[in-house]
């Protein structure tokens, strides 16, 4: 498998609220050369599982989810996110999202000579 343009990094806790539509932004798009990299920073609530469920109930765009055994900090989930990639750029998302994310066409067209 050849790697994906974008790698999204999405660090996972305490977003249980908004977690399915974070993810359902993402996966709905048509632009499709990009994976996830999702690390559920040991989050006390559902969020993880939620996002479990829905990465794996799709096989169109491919991820990854980490589960860090502690909680380590935004920072530092980033950081664990980021050693996974294979992308050529990596974008960080905010699970707490509330817009729809388009922006992934715009990043792969911003910069073509950098792929």
């Amino acid at each position: 498998m050849s790697a994906p343009r974008i790698s999204v990094l999405l660090p996972i806790y305490k977003v249980e609220d908004y977690i399915e539509h974070c993810l359902d932004s993402l996966l709905s798009q048509s632009f499709t050369d990009f994976e996830i990299i999702a690390v559920d920073d040991s989050s006390p609530d559902r969020s993880g599982e939620i996002a479990a469920r829905l990465l794996a109930q799709q096989d169109r765009i491919p991820w990854k989810l980490i589960r860090n055994t502690d909680n380590k900090g935004l920072a530092e989930t980033r950081k664990i996110a980021a050693s996974e990639a294979r992308g050529g750029w990596a974008r960080m998302r905010s699970s707490v999202g509330t817009s729809t994310c388009s922006c992934l066409p715009a990043s792969a067209r911003s910069s073509p000579t950098a792929w």
